[in-house]
């Protein structure tokens, strides 16, 4: 199975919307994205990332995962990090995030005209 980023992207979307500090893969199994052997493999992935941690009763984006989340959220830097990301052949966790963090520093550069250092 290939590793899907619009799906973790998705997927800590999910998470953060939810009315719940914490959900189950079957929460995230929804009409959108049917496929629970993908969302588990993911989720699996983005635990290995530690994107997610497991509560016990169910799983909760890390302070890692909403760092992300927050980088990425964005349609607009998230589609200028895939675009990046598949230019230079590279869709790692580390290369994705840099990427990410890249745009957005450029983007706080751009609104306070202040050099940021992320």
């Amino acid at each position: 199975m290939k590793r899907d980023m619009d799906l973790i992207r998705e997927l800590l979307l999910r998470f953060e919307a939810a009315t719940t500090p914490y959900l189950s893969v079957t929460d995230l199994v929804s009409h959108d994205i049917p496929n629970a052997a993908s969302i588990e493999f993911h989720v699996t992935l983005m635990q290995q990332d530690d994107l997610l941690f497991d509560w016990g009763h169910g799983l909760a984006p890390s302070n890692k995962g909403y760092d992300l989340l927050d980088m990425i959220r964005d349609d607009k830097i998230w589609a200028k990090t895939k675009s990046a990301a598949v230019d230079v052949g590279g869709f790692t966790g580390d290369v994705l995030i840099a990427l990410a963090k890249g745009f957005i520093k450029q983007k706080l550069e751009q609104h306070t005209g202040l050099k940021v250092d992320l």
